[in-house]
């Protein structure tokens, strides 16, 4: 059944598809095992996805299986009900961290004061 609400989309169990930057060729990169998101004012659902990388399939050498994609569903407002998205690169958890953490050390994240 299709989804009738934003906050029912989900990539969970989805194969996620890639382009070789060399070839040009698509690949089978890995599958949507879980997924975190939170919804705001009801038009963007924002999603951070576990993935289960492909059997031969790495993120520059490094040896884990799984990595995260952070991305977006979004909900069209013209009246017609259908959904878009947009992932972010995929990253590994220590290249998450990282990030995260630089966010950190600039603060970022800091409440904000009023």
């Amino acid at each position: 059944m299709a989804p009738r609400s934003l906050d029912e989309i989900t990539g969970i169990g989805k194969t996620i598809t890639v382009r070789d930057k060399r070839t040009g060729m698509p690949y089978r990169a890995g599958r949507i095992i879980d997924e975190a998101s939170v919804l705001l004012d009801g038009e963007q659902k924002y999603v951070a996805q576990h993935v289960l990388l492909e059997e031969g399939v790495c993120s520059e050498g490094d040896p884990t299986r799984y990595v995260i994609r952070v991305g977006y569903y979004t909900q069209r407002t013209d009246g017609c009900f259908c959904f878009g998205s947009q992932h972010a690169p995929i990253m590994t958890p220590q290249e998450l961290r990282t990030l995260i953490q630089r966010t950190i050390e600039k603060g970022w994240l800091r409440d904000p004061v009023i």
